[in-house]
């Protein structure tokens, strides 16, 4: 069965030219393997040469030169691109390797041209380094300092809209009253933090004086979630900028971050801790303190609308605001923005707790913080997708709703993005590891004693304390115990 039309067209790069022969092929590279006094060989395949395509494409008529000059600007890109073969479709990372172009006398307007195209296939990395992780963690830390920013810049399209349609006096008081009551309620969950907000605002002054206070809020939330995790980015960023101009070297870098990180000790609403005396879920109490604050501060919303824990100083806030009593309207974008920036800095926190103590985390705490962080950003994606599709009953607002829409869409795209690679990170992070395998206690000792017999090293008894949360007494383990380690 034949073409249906003597010609076909191709393309690359979007331009396209007829072609009226075609001709694909491919080879199998193979070794022979032959042996005396044994009839035949043993043939090894090595796998397929790069498939090859060869066209002869032909162009005519007047305007046949200007085709043929875009065609030849389009292979002298470097690079390989899409092949849109005449009878395969669409072909993936295709190289035009020889090009040759005939004119005859005997044919006036008018050219052959031979293209052979050949299929490229991306190299794969061979060797895993072993702090490869770490360009991952700070790739990922650079994407959500970004990512702050557009988080402000959401909450600004937000604003916009609220400031242009609240032409009524008490839907604009009731907006600034939302905010000014969340601040006073997340200002009483942190010490030492203090926001000096103007009682009233006007139509023209509402939304830069909310995106300035959202902007202050969201360094103080930032300051006060990695304290409450102990994390202390002031002494951190100074030993490293110190340790960048001595050593280039990125395992020195983390090297001297963890031996601050050792020195340094994090208080939580109750208790001091140490890392040097603390018990075996150091890590992930640090992280539960932070993600308790955070909850908190997810939940100031719902608790100023429904009225649990108003205390007088809220009301108080209220009556300076001119606001009887607050609806879910009121405090919807403020509520979004504190659960997005709560989130990002908690994602932040967690990239961090990973770098500084990689060697010290299990994999099921690992496992844990992440799957929490996810569970965080899918609620924030859900929170965001219903502003987006929220129909607003104001008129002319296509310019302003447009921008929300846009932004919703950015940062919905950049949450995603963010779970996306703490998966591969907590994936990259487990895999330094050893795999865990479960093993009988040989003898009946001490735990050290069962360190020696796994590992020939006692000093391996760490290890084995944090992988057995279970063991109570570690100076009495019973032969024929089961006991979780690394198997190197």
């Amino acid at each position: 069965m034949g073409w249906t039309v003597p010609i076909r067209q191709a393309s690359f790069r979007g331009v396209k030219f007829d072609v009226i022969t075609v001709d694909d092929s491919f080879e199998r590279d193979t070794v022979e393997h032959a042996y005396p006094y044994v009839n035949g060989a043993d043939i090894e395949d090595l796998g397929l040469t790069p498939r090859t395509v060869t066209f002869e494409a032909i162009f005519n008529g007047p305007g046949y030169l200007t085709d043929v000059k875009r065609l030849l600007a389009a292979l002298q890109k470097p690079g390989a691109d899409t092949l849109t073969h005449p009878i395969f479709g669409r072909m993936q990372n295709m190289i035009c390797r020889s090009m040759s172009l005939r004119h005859d006398a005997d044919y006036i307007n008018y050219a052959s041209v031979g293209l052979t195209f050949v299929e490229t296939t991306p190299a794969k990395p061979i060797f895993l380094f072993e702090f490869s992780i770490f360009g991952k963690i700070d790739a990922l830390l650079s994407m959500l300092e970004d990512f702050v920013d557009d988080i402000l810049d959401f909450y600004a399209a937000m604003m916009e809209v609220v400031s242009f349609a609240f032409n009524v006096k008490d839907r604009l008081l009731g907006a600034w009253g939302g905010i000014y009551s969340i601040v006073d309620a997340v200002s009483q969950l942190i010490d030492d933090m203090s926001l000096d907000l103007p009682t009233l605002v006007t139509q023209t002054t509402f939304q830069s004086q909310s995106s300035r206070v959202v902007a202050k809020l969201a360094n103080e939330l930032d300051y006060a979630i990695k304290t409450r995790a102990g994390i202390n980015d002031m002494i951190d960023d100074d030993i490293v900028t110190q340790t960048k101009n001595d050593v280039t070297s990125r395992t020195n870098i983390t090297q001297t971050k963890y031996n601050a990180r050792q020195r340094n000790t994090y208080t939580t609403s109750s208790t001091k801790h140490n890392t040097a005396t603390t018990g075996l879920l150091y890590n992930q109490d640090r992280f539960n303190d932070a993600l308790n604050l955070v909850r908190q501060l997810q939940q100031v919303a719902d608790d100023i609308v429904t009225g649990k824990n108003d205390s007088y100083a809220r009301e108080q806030t209220r009556i300076k605001s001119r606001v009887t009593a607050l609806s879910k309207e009121d405090v919807k974008e403020i509520d979004c923005a504190i659960k997005l920036i709560s989130t990002t800095t908690l994602a932040h926190l967690t990239a961090q707790l990973i770098a500084d103590e990689i060697d010290n985390l299990l994999p099921a705490e690992i496992e844990y913080m992440i799957t929490t962080i996810r569970t965080l950003l899918q609620d924030c994606i859900n929170t965001v997708r219903t502003l987006q599709k929220e129909k607003q009953n104001y008129q002319t607002l296509n310019d302003k709703e447009t921008a929300r829409y846009t932004s919703a869409y950015r940062v919905i795209e950049q949450l995603r993005q963010i779970s996306r690679d703490l998966t591969a990170l907590a994936i990259n992070a487990i895999n330094q590891k050893p795999p865990i395998i479960i093993r009988e206690a040989p003898i009946t000792g001490t735990l050290q004693q069962i360190a020696h017999a796994f590992y020939q090293d006692y000093t391996r008894t760490d290890d084995l304390l944090r992988l057995n949360p279970q063991i109570i007494n570690p100076n009495f383990i019973e032969k024929g115990a089961l006991i979780n380690g690394y198997t190197v």
